[in-house]
């Protein structure tokens, strides 16, 4: 449908108009490459995760807290998404990743997204919408992961669906 069309190409347009002024301003933008968002639509399995804006050190990660660790940050909570769920957390991922144009000094994630295929994982994605930044781990990879600028306009998409889920948020 043509509501359908126009929801697709809008965050291609939104960064086209505001891209060239971004390079104007001296600002690089990092979209989330496509076998990223290809991994996050084609999951068996998608979690958003509430996390600790402390990281956790390996030394410290010998005595895990309860809800386990994610790629360094202690779990609050997690929320497996299904059907519609899912394409609104897609759809704020993307936006934001559309509207990130100027990151802050700070790396607080608050949320996390893990996605599985075929029960191996396939990316998990830290996200600090504090200073706009993210990180994206591609499968088992251990390394630093790749960066990504994020808006910070959409992370009350991704805190009503983790209360809907009944979990708990990080304290300010």
């Amino acid at each position: 449908t043509r509501a359908a069309v126009i929801r697709r190409l809008a965050p291609a347009v939104f960064v086209a108009a505001v891209g060239p002024l971004a390079g104007l301003a001296g600002m690089a933008h990092v979209m989330l490459p496509g076998d990223v968002r290809r991994a996050l639509r084609d999951a068996d399995r998608l979690e958003l995760l509430s996390l600790s804006p402390e990281w956790v050190s390996k030394e410290e990660a010998a005595a895990a807290p309860p809800g386990g660790l994610f790629r360094g940050w202690t779990v609050l909570g997690k929320a497996s998404l299904e059907g519609g769920e899912r394409g609104r957390l897609r759809r704020a991922l993307w936006w934001g990743a559309a509207s990130g144009l100027a990151p802050a000094m700070c790396f607080n994630p608050r949320h996390g997204i893990h996605a599985e295929k075929n029960g191996t994982t396939t990316v998990d994605v830290v996200i600090c919408f504090e200073c706009g930044q993210s990180i994206t781990w591609r499968g088992a990879d251990e390394g630093n992961g790749s960066s990504a600028l994020i808006g910070g306009l959409f992370t009350g998409d991704f805190d009503r669906l983790l209360r809907e889920h009944g979990v708990r948020l990080a304290e300010n």
